[in-house]
């Protein structure tokens, strides 16, 4: 969504472009937010520190 808008942005310049990168904000803003990918790469990242091999 943000390489979207940013894309956009370059393309058409301000005058439209300002409108997406707006919209994408909102978008994400807006968007149900999770740790669990956080969570899951520091568990595997403890994981591999005690298990080198």
């Amino acid at each position: 969504m943000a390489i979207a808008a940013w894309d956009c942005f370059t393309r058409v310049g301000p005058a439209e472009g300002e409108r997406a990168i707006a919209q994408a904000i909102v978008y994400l803003a807006c968007a149900p937010k999770s740790n669990a990918v956080y969570t899951a790469f520091k568990a595997a990242l403890a994981d591999a520190r005690e298990r080198p091999d």
